[in-house]
């Protein structure tokens, strides 16, 4: 993940093919894969607007799949409040699944990874 531009609260980022998979991967765990008690406190976004960032994500995603072969890069403009929601997913699929070999076979990435991803995503928003 590398930050492109800020201007105010508006952010332009380039995310990484499997950056985006796994940020996808994450909503649709906290969305579909198990409960999460008080999800707009616990996400910062009631269910409907997760379920639409996964949405974008996922359309980002597979135009980039779809397209040029040789591309690996995604570039999105976010909101620091988006990206916070971000982080908040990430790091609940984080907590709910401790066991390694769960992670990975539900994520298709390791705990490692992830743990990197939300310490570029914190860095974005400070």
């Amino acid at each position: 993940m590398f930050v492109l531009e800020r201007k105010d609260n508006s952010i332009r980022v380039r995310f990484s093919k499997e950056e985006v998979r796994v940020i996808h991967q994450a909503f649709n765990e906290v969305c579909h894969g198990y409960e999460v008690n008080d999800f707009r406190q616990v996400i910062g976004v009631e269910k409907e607007a997760a379920i639409s960032e996964m949405q974008k994500l996922r359309s980002a995603y597979l135009n980039l799949k779809e397209g040029d072969e040789n591309k690996s890069h995604i570039e999105l403009s976010v909101t620091t409040d988006q990206l916070r929601v971000f982080i908040n997913t990430l790091n609940e699929v984080d907590r709910e699944m401790d066991h390694k070999w769960e992670f990975h076979s539900r994520m298709g990435t390791h705990k490692e990874n992830v743990q990197e991803l939300v310490s570029g995503l914190v860095k974005a928003v400070s």
